[in-house]
């Protein structure tokens, strides 16, 4: 992992420690299904020639998901404390050589008291303020969206650092699991390129 792409674990492990913090709803958020967003009409000829490589599929810590990556991830495990307990993460992670793009992938289960009901809208707003916050960066866009009928958001975000992120957060209030997806590049444009939407579509739960 070069320095640049360091803080993506960052950035995962800081939006599930305030996964349940309460945050105000995102009033012109919308609804849409992952995938849809128009990629764009610059796609440079290296990242073409990434999404056109004999992907692979890996499964996630425990066989909750699956996911393509054009070579084999580093997998990284973590012990997270959150106010509902420690939380153990397993992240799948793999930067390009040319240390232009990044992919990463993680789930865990979300400790939940007895008794308690987890709300997925305040558990979401609470995830994209502490991934926002641990990088200092500025949300560009974020549309609700929905993942294999699973509440989630899509997050387009700009590091202080001149690094640009896709993220997406996905939780399923009824197995209390979730889900991150995140691209990481160093330029906006390359977060719709056609690597980077390859690895977001093939994500799938098991």
């Amino acid at each position: 992992m070069k320095k640049h792409f360091a803080v993506m674990g960052m950035v995962v492990t800081t939006s599930l420690a305030v996964l349940t913090s309460p945050a105000p709803s995102f009033a012109q958020a919308r609804v849409g299904q992952l995938g849809n967003g128009r990629a764009s009409q610059e796609r440079s000829s290296l990242f073409n020639h990434i999404a056109q490589r004999s992907w692979s599929t890996y499964q996630g810590a425990n066989g909750l998901y699956e996911v393509q990556f054009p070579q084999q991830p580093q997998r990284q495990n973590l012990r997270v404390q959150t106010a509902q307990g420690n939380v153990n993460v397993t992240m799948l992670i793999y930067e390009e050589r040319s240390g232009n793009l990044a992919f990463m992938s993680a789930s865990n289960r979300i400790p939940m008291s007895p008794g308690m009901v987890f709300d997925a809208e305040l558990g979401l707003n609470g995830a994209r303020d502490g991934a926002a916050s641990s990088m200092n960066a500025t949300i560009e866009q974020e549309d609700r969206i929905r993942v294999q009928g699973l509440p989630a958001r899509s997050l387009v975000m700009s590091a202080s650092n001149s690094m640009h992120f896709q993220m997406i957060i996905i939780v399923d209030p009824d197995r209390a699991i979730l889900y991150q997806l995140l691209v990481g590049a160093t330029d906006i444009e390359l977060l719709n390129s056609p690597a980077a939407r390859q690895f977001l579509t093939s994500f799938q739960i098991r």
